[in-house]
């Protein structure tokens, strides 16, 4: 090259030798060998990264005529109906309850019309003639699943609607009688072959047959040696929340927060499981405990669903859901034992603080709408069976089972997959020569998804640092709302809760002396103060007659000074009159208040009847 170059230079300083046609010739070579090395540089590197992404596209290909299938078969969202109606029935809660608020405040910024009633009798929406088909969600809370059960037959429900109830589950799980599980008093499930593992060949089924019921309060450490040095501990109780999604074919996620506790604990503390199993048993054993748990709870949940088969004799509920409690005993050993299954969201293992288990109950919640309806989707008109699948036979509750399965994948959330596993999806493909079933589609596409997270996670790796930078730079509190108001005794807030809502109104009664307020941010980087900026999060308010005040504070304290992002008030009105009965011409009351202002004080009303009788009556005639 360099000696072409050097040539062409001698050419052009003999400009009497020089004529057109040699000149474009030499600017031509030198042009030709450029190009010539580029090129041979970019074809060595792409083979010396083609090894690299072989196993994505492997994995693409794999899984190419699914994603192209759910693709076609998926409606878009501007074509959906634009109005969807959510029905409540509150059972024994009250309007003012926060559960009842979360649901109003998450389905409404969902876009659904919300519909508050106390059973299914009352409700004139599911009684009318367009409401067995015009609801999109019923949610039954709390004693409230017969009425929901009696009123609504779920076998009969369309394939949009929505029912936070799954009965087969229910009935598997019911106490028979002491806190025996139902499940273990069918002839097919004896306790005895579920304790060889009968309906999971090759696993046992590690669970107590008296753990269903309130019945079951039974003593869980049992073990009082110490442990040795290096040892597991002697005990560890974990209360685990799973949320089910379908029962046939079996579909769960396990939710990251858990309420565990040690054997020199007498209550419980709410953690993620994970972080709990590493400082107890360390990194190695705790992520093969996880692995276990994740097999114990399954095998439960397989042998229920097996336990009642004439479910599957009915047209199944698509869109059904449960959630569940799972209470495990580690007892020297990296295999759980079941010991308390709830068809609900259970937290006696935490403290008597009211508030910590109706906040830990209310961010479940909250995480389960979102993972669900964020996932709702629709079959196209133009689907039809087999027909452009790609050998995909799919009936349409399968193919909607799969776009679910799909959309819940894709979008980051709390829960991780709890079933289908890699193992019942080897053991029944392996068992069986015939078509693809669901739960192996399933798989797939779990692998497929979460080998693109990983993927994805690497490349946004050196994006991380910049994004540290400007958070750094625009402090910790990017979003400085509450997540909600927590006032024991319950008050109504005029208007009721919403994070961008700043003033509230409430009024208590004349007996109400002391109210307890504990509020809780969005954004866990953000810090809650009462009234100063270094005043506590949890307050015993003590409420005076007539006008109060309460200062809601949304910090940032990761900075060198403490900085106010925002500011909720709660207006409270105390009644100047008592609501006692209605006082005769004889009667009279002193009331005296006493309030000790620091926080954490009381208030006491202490009352002082006198009942005059003038003498003049004793002289009047009686009946």
């Amino acid at each position: 090259m360099r000696v072409l170059l050097l040539s062409a230079g001698m050419l052009l300083r003999r400009r009497s030798c020089l004529s057109g046609p040699l000149l474009l010739l030499g600017l031509g070579l030198c042009l030709y060998q450029t190009l010539m090395l580029a090129w041979n540089r970019v074809r060595s590197g792409q083979r010396g990264r083609s090894r690299e992404p072989v196993q994505r596209v492997a994995v693409d290909e794999e899984t190419r005529r699914i994603l192209s299938v759910l693709e076609a078969a998926q409606v878009q969202p501007q074509s959906l109906p634009v109005q969807r109606w959510a029905v409540v029935l509150l059972g024994q809660h009250l309007v003012s309850d926060t559960e009842v608020q979360l649901y109003q405040r998450v389905l409404q910024q969902m876009e659904f019309e919300v519909l508050l009633s106390r059973s299914t009798d009352t409700s004139s929406f599911l009684g009318s003639n367009h409401g067995a088909s015009g609801w999109s969600l019923l949610i039954c809370l709390s004693r409230s699943e017969r009425s929901c059960l009696r009123r609504i037959s779920l076998s009969d429900l369309h394939r949009h609607q929505i029912v936070n109830l799954l009965p087969g589950l229910m009935a598997a799980f019911s106490d028979a009688g002491g806190g025996l599980c139902h499940m273990f008093t069918g002839s097919r499930l004896s306790g005895e072959s579920l304790r060889k593992g009968a309906s999971c060949p090759g696993s046992q089924l590690n669970m107590r047959p008296f753990s269903c019921g309130l019945t079951n309060r039974t003593l869980l450490f049992g073990v009082n040696s110490q442990s040795a040095v290096g040892a597991l501990p002697p005990a560890l109780v974990v209360s685990v929340y799973v949320l089910v999604t379908s029962v046939n074919p079996l579909t769960s996620f396990l939710h990251e927060t858990s309420v565990a506790m040690t054997h020199l604990e007498q209550n419980g503390r709410v953690t993620q499981l994970r972080d709990f199993l590493q400082r107890q048993l360390g990194q190695i054993k705790a992520h093969q405990a996880l692995g276990e748990v994740k097999a114990v709870i399954s095998h439960a949940l397989q042998a229920a669903v097996s336990s009642n088969q004439k479910q599957g004799a009915r047209r199944r509920c698509v869109w059904c859901y449960q959630l569940m409690t799972f209470t495990l005993l580690f007892s020297g050993s990296i295999t759980p034992e079941i010991v308390q299954v709830n068809t609900d969201l259970i937290f006696s293992g935490l403290t008597e603080d009211k508030f910590d288990r109706q906040i830990t109950r209310d961010l479940i919640l909250e995480d389960t709408l979102h993972f669900l309806l964020h996932s709702q989707t629709h079959l196209s008109q133009q689907y039809g069976g087999c027909r452009g699948t790609h050998g995909l036979c799919l009936s349409e509750d399968d193919l909607l089972l799969l776009l679910r399965f799909q959309q819940q994948m894709k979008i980051p959330s709390n829960f991780q997959l709890l079933c289908p596993s890699s193992s019942s999806s080897s053991s029944s493909s392996s068992s069986s020569s015939g078509p693809v079933g669901v739960s192996d589609l399933q798989m797939k596409l779990s692998r497929y998804y979460g080998l693109q997270r990983k993927l994805d996670s690497r490349g946004d790796l050196s994006l991380q640092g910049a994004a540290l930078s400007s958070s750094k730079d625009e402090g910790s509190c990017l979003d400085p709302h509450l997540r909600q108001i927590y006032i024991d005794p319950p008050l109504t807030l005029a208007p009721p809760f919403t994070p961008r809502v700043k003033v509230y109104h409430s009024e208590v009664s004349f007996e109400t002396v002391t109210v307890r307020l504990r509020a809780e941010a969005m954004s866990p980087k953000c810090q809650v103060h009462v009234e100063d900026q270094q005043g506590p999060r949890m307050v015993t308010y003590p409420v005076g007659l007539g006008d109060n005040t309460i200062r809601i504070l949304v910090t940032d304290d990761d900075g060198p000074e403490t900085v106010v992002m925002a500011t909720y008030t709660v207006y409270m009105y105390r009644e100047n009159r008592p609501s006692l009965p209605m006082f005769g011409d004889h009667i009279m009351c002193s009331f005296v208040q006493v309030n000790h202002l620091e926080w954490g004080g009381s208030a006491q009303v202490c009352c002082v009847v006198l009942v005059f009788r003038p003498p003049f009556l004793d002289l009047m005639p009686s009946d």
